[in-house]
Formats: structure tokens, sequence, C-alpha cells
């Protein structure tokens, strides 16, 4: 039977490491306003977070967006539900896979702890995002390269059920 889907959100799998550390670079290299050694720092926080979760994956939440075979974004939530990464490469932007990937990962976080409290800190570009999904800031910017703007969020009010 043949996938006629034209995209598909699934576990990250080892195999695909490669491309998921391409969309975090393209996203953070051309999102972030921040030199290429921030940039760089930034990303390799990202992959080091996956490399956890993919080398003791109890709690995480670690999923792909791939869109005709091409992966195109990643959300990566922890198992303290921090949400530690979610990016989409820039040519993707503004076409919902950020939602989708959120939702996802939610969904899949509220089948085991209904209650979570979802907390994120935020870079000043994906602000916007997370005030129009319904995230609240809970404490002051701090002056990180990108931004650092802490958020969290009752997980029931966040899910689209």
């Amino acid at each position: 039977m043949r996938n006629t889907r034209m995209f598909m959100i699934e576990v990250v799998q080892r195999d695909d490491l490669s491309a998921v550390i391409h969309v975090i670079e393209q996203a953070i290299h051309q999102s972030l306003a921040v030199s290429k050694d921030e940039a760089d720092s930034l990303v390799a926080g990202c992959v080091d977070e996956g490399l956890k979760s993919l080398l003791d994956p109890s709690g995480y939440i670690f999923l792909l967006y791939r869109q005709q075979q091409q992966v195109v974004g990643v959300v990566l939530l922890k198992p303290d539900n921090g949400l530690s990464s979610l990016f989409v490469d820039p040519a993707y932007h503004r076409k919902g896979i950020a939602s989708a990937l959120l939702q996802s990962a939610l969904t899949l976080r509220f089948k085991d702890d209904p209650t979570a409290i979802i907390r994120l800190n935020a870079s000043t570009y994906a602000e916007p995002f997370y005030r129009h999904y319904g995230f609240q800031q809970n404490g002051e910017k701090k002056n990180l390269p990108g931004g650092c703007i802490p958020f969290s969020a009752p997980i029931n009010t966040l899910i689209i059920r």
C-alpha cells in the first residue's frame, strides 16, 4: 500500500539526525539576528538535547514533520514538560507546520500527563507564535543571543480537541 499523504509527522529516528540538524541550523541562522558563533552555539545546544533524547528516549517526545520525503520541521518536548525545540525550515514558515508539530507533541504528552504545565524560553522571533498559541509570559526577558523569553501554559488550555 502506497502512502499518498503529502506530509507526515513521525518520531525522530537516529537516521533522521542529519536532516533534523539541518532544519535547526537553517531556522536559527536565518531567523535570529545573532552572530554566526552565537547561532552555532544555539544549534549545538539544541542538537545536544536531541541526542540525549535518542540515547534515552523515556519521557521525551521528539517528532519531525516530513513533507514529500524532506524533513522540514522538528519539535522536542522534554520529560519535565519543557519545550526544548520547535523549528521549521524558513522556506516552510507560515504553513501551519509549527502548529501541527506542537499540537502533536502536546497531544501525546496530554495522554500521559493531562495536568502538565508546558514551559519554554522563546526567541524574540518566535514570541508572537507562542503568545498566539496561548502561552503566557512568566518572567523577564533574558539578554541572551536570540532572546530568551520565558513562557508557560497548562497543557489543557493548549490542546485542540
